[in-house]
């Protein structure tokens, strides 16, 4: 038994390892000020099909907000999963502009808001192995669970409301 699974792992990381397809990321946002502190972690993990502009990932978030204001101190935690396609429009040099189909599931008390849509984004890969990635804005739908998060209900646009994402990756 334990001869098949160290085969099937062997098998598994060579699968992996010789295609250069596997990628673990993700990214670390941080904010404070007087009132407010803010951090988010988001790893991911995706896997681009060889001689494809396709690629399929998950992102896994945790969010802490604490707010110090009129005296009290409000805490409030979130999770976010996020399936994603992401699909490689333009190859320049070391650098390749992308469109994620994302749905994305915050989970804060149970599950509050859901959104499907668009982020594109921008990847510079400076080496073989590491890249930096930066998304710009969201197109979609939103279900309104939480509108000082994701938006109101309804479709949405955002370009310019929120911050880019910046995030690293590692590419086997």
């Amino acid at each position: 038994m334990r001869k098949l699974l160290l085969t099937t792992i062997i098998v598994f990381i060579s699968f992996f390892s010789a295609n250069a397809q596997l990628w673990l990321g993700g990214s670390l946002d941080f904010l404070k000020n007087d009132t407010y502190f803010s951090f988010t972690a988001a790893p991911e993990i995706g896997y681009g099909f060889s001689d494809s502009p396709w690629s399929v990932a998950a992102s896994f978030g945790y969010s802490t907000v604490h707010v110090h204001k009129y005296g009290d101190n409000l805490i409030d935690e979130a999770y976010t999963l996020a399936p994603f396609a992401r699909y490689n429009v333009k190859e320049v040099d070391k650098t390749t502009f992308f469109v994620d189909v994302a749905f994305e599931m915050v989970f804060y008390e149970g599950l509050k808001a859901k959104r499907f849509g668009f982020h594109p984004g921008v990847l510079f890969k400076p080496t073989d192995h590491w890249a930096i990635v930066l998304h710009v804005g969201f197109v979609g739908y939103n279900d309104g669970g939480l509108p000082e998060v994701m938006g109101d209900k309804g479709f949405a646009i955002t370009w310019n409301r929120t911050l880019p994402t910046f995030g690293m990756s590692y590419c086997f």
